[in-house]
């Protein structure tokens, strides 16, 4: 029952996307819903706990940075197709992540520990997207700080 809670919790928090009046989805307050609904997942089955807690620890470690672009603000008004490109493969890996963490939280027990080795490729394939969404990231196009970017870069290794 517990579990059914934070599940429908968690599923709140995916439908409720910011939106700026003018119809067009605010990207960063969508990834910042994202990263609360997977923190919001539990009970991972054996067999992925482990990476699953990793990548939910990792996604986690994104939030300073997404509460930073949104604190700027400026990246709405940047016309940088480069930045929207970014942005976008970003929220995409996000929902990448958001999709495999659910599986292992609320799939089949005996599908995730047949398919371990194709689950892992998944980890793996999320990771990849995460990483060269964030390695293109313009930082400075962004002005994000120091501090942050430093805590990206460790993400990053």
């Amino acid at each position: 029952m517990e579990r059914q809670k934070v599940m429908e919790r968690g599923e709140k928090a995916d439908v409720s996307s910011s939106s700026n009046g003018g119809g067009e989805v605010d990207v960063v307050a969508e990834m910042m819903d994202v990263i609360e609904a997977v923190g919001l997942y539990v009970g991972y089955r054996r067999t992925q706990r482990k990476e699953c807690l990793n990548l939910v620890r990792r996604l986690k470690l994104l939030l300073p940075l997404l509460e930073e672009i949104k604190e700027i603000g400026n990246y709405k008004s940047v016309s940088s197709e480069a930045l929207k490109t970014s942005l976008v493969n970003l929220d995409k890996a996000l929902l990448g992540a958001k999709k495999l963490l659910k599986k292992c939280s609320c799939g089949s027990k005996i599908y995730l520990a047949m398919e371990s080795e194709a689950v892992m490729s998944s980890f793996h394939a999320v990771y990849d997207k995460l990483n060269q969404a964030l390695d293109d990231l313009p930082y400075d196009e962004l002005g994000i700080s120091v501090e942050v970017k430093e805590q990206v870069s460790l993400l990053l290794l």
